[in-house]
């Protein structure tokens, strides 16, 4: 009998420890984020419908924590990513098609359709007040295309490159956040002798008070004609003369055997870029990095390389290129090049407009063929995500390029498909389980799309697309 009991308590303990390994492995298991419902983005009025009527939004600007965004619906937000945080700040008029551009200290500038024409303008943050923006005092209209802003890391300017129609040249300009709504002007792409002061599709970038953009110029090499980038620079004038900018540097290695990138990469206030060098020893050429200062241009780190194309990333404050079948990674001050890994399937593929790598906790994220893949940084192993769709946002104004994952601190997110209803998919690196993600469920509604993905700093930015009675649309903003 007491054999018995002993046998029965010792049955009941075993599956009672079953029951809590049981419990443990689900308590483990990641639940996925909550969706919070940030604004809902109701249409104008009964006839208007900007979703539908296919108006696109630019990328949201962020700003000290605060994010700058407009809507298919012609308003204008600002969020931290809280409920309380959120607030509406301009509703437009309707058909006003209006792309976020630059957020300053002090502005928000933004184009807004007129007369078919994308108009700057300059929303006051603490007062509210707009303010149209020329040049040489007429109004500025920027070309879609051609047309890029820039935002200084002191965040009081931008700058932007455009096309000038009527001159048929492209200028660089500058806005201030303490200047008049007048353009200052920094240089143009004016020829000579076949060369560009200004390429049409530069980067640019800030160094103090400089502006750093590229050109080209034609030299002879070999007893060749050759077209070389340059990086040129640009100080505020202090001549007096009316020019409010001058060029003070140029940097043309190619007579020393260096050929630079036209990218900028800027990491903790200090600027970089890449390029190739000719080694004299194997005459091949290699892969260097630049550090770019005021008055010099150093070579900071040098590599061998066979491949001849390289794309930049920067993630956590490192720079991550991309170099033929091969990922390399470099941090600022150190004086070599490391090769983080190297695959024979592997080559640059977008993610995410202009985006390859992605990076989640210790895990980078890539694409490799059809595939979503991580690349585990402590153990050098890769994993297989999965075959995720390609997403395309009917109302990003990137909705023609690759959108393929979208990442924060903990985990990776995709798109699956049920049917015609998108499934969003939250995957852990660490316990490997997919999760989907669940957007609320509101009374006679049902969620339909979404139409448009932002990836903010550390968090997702959703407009979503519900169908209720009627098959009325009713459009909502979720922040993840």
């Amino acid at each position: 009998m007491v054999a018995g009991t002993i046998g029965y308590l010792g049955g009941q303990f075993y599956n009672m420890k079953l029951i809590c390994i049981g419990l443990l492995f689900i308590w483990y298991l990641p639940a996925a984020a909550q969706p919070v419902l940030i604004a809902e983005d109701k249409n104008p009025n009964k006839t208007t419908d900007g979703y539908k009527q296919g108006f696109l939004v630019d990328t949201p600007k962020e700003i000290d924590g605060s994010f700058y965004f407009s809507t298919p619906n012609f308003r204008l937000y600002q969020t931290d990513g809280t409920p309380n945080g959120t607030k509406m700040l301009v509703q437009f008029p309707s058909e006003s098609l209006v792309y976020v551009k630059a957020v300053t200290k002090k502005f928000v500038y933004f184009t807004i359709l007129g007369g078919g024409k994308h108009l700057l303008r300059r929303l006051d943050r603490q007062t509210l007040k707009q303010e149209s923006l020329t040049n040489q005092q007429k109004p500025l209209t920027l070309e879609m295309g051609y047309t890029a802003v820039f935002t200084s890391t002191s965040k009081n300017l931008i700058a932007i490159r455009m096309y000038n129609l009527e001159a048929g040249i492209t200028q660089l300009i500058v806005f201030s956040d303490d200047g008049p709504v007048d353009a200052k002007w920094v240089t143009a792409s004016l020829r000579s002798d076949n060369s560009s002061l200004l390429n049409n599709f530069s980067d640019v970038a800030f160094l103090g008070p400089q502006i750093f953009y590229h050109g080209f110029e034609k030299k002879q090499l070999d007893g060749q004609s050759v077209f070389e980038y340059i990086i040129q620079s640009s100080a505020p004038a202090t001549t007096g003369n009316g020019q409010e900018y001058t060029t003070s540097n140029v940097y043309s290695l190619r007579s020393q055997g260096y050929e630079l990138n036209d990218k900028f990469y800027t990491i903790n206030d200090s600027m970089f870029t890449l390029g190739f060098v000719r080694n004299t020893k194997t005459a091949a050429r290699d892969l260097f990095i630049g550090s770019i200062h005021q008055q010099t241009l150093r070579v900071a780190a040098i590599m061998p390389t066979d491949q001849n194309f390289v794309w930049g990333e920067i993630l956590d404050n490192q720079l991550y290129l991309v170099n033929g079948n091969r990922l390399l990674g470099w941090t600022p001050g150190s004086g070599t090049i490391k090769e983080v890994f190297r695959k024979r399937t592997y080559q640059y593929q977008p993610m995410q407009p202009d985006r390859s790598l992605l990076k989640c906790g210790n895990y980078l994220v890539l694409r490799e063929e059809d595939s979503l893949r991580t690349f585990n940084l402590q153990n050098n192993r890769f994993e297989h995500v999965g075959i995720p769709e390609n997403f395309t946002p009917p109302n990003s104004l990137y909705n023609r390029k690759d959108h393929i994952a979208w990442t924060n601190r903990n985990f990776i997110y995709y798109i699956r498909y049920n049917g015609f209803i998108p499934s969003l998919i939250q995957y852990d690196p660490v316990s490997r389980q997919h999760t989907p993600v669940v957007f609320p469920e509101y009374k006679n509604e049902q969620f339909t799309s979404f139409q448009a993905i932002f990836q903010l700093e550390g968090k997702l930015l959703f407009l979503t697309k519900y169908t209720g009675k009627k098959d009325q649309p009713v459009y909502r903003i979720f922040v993840m």
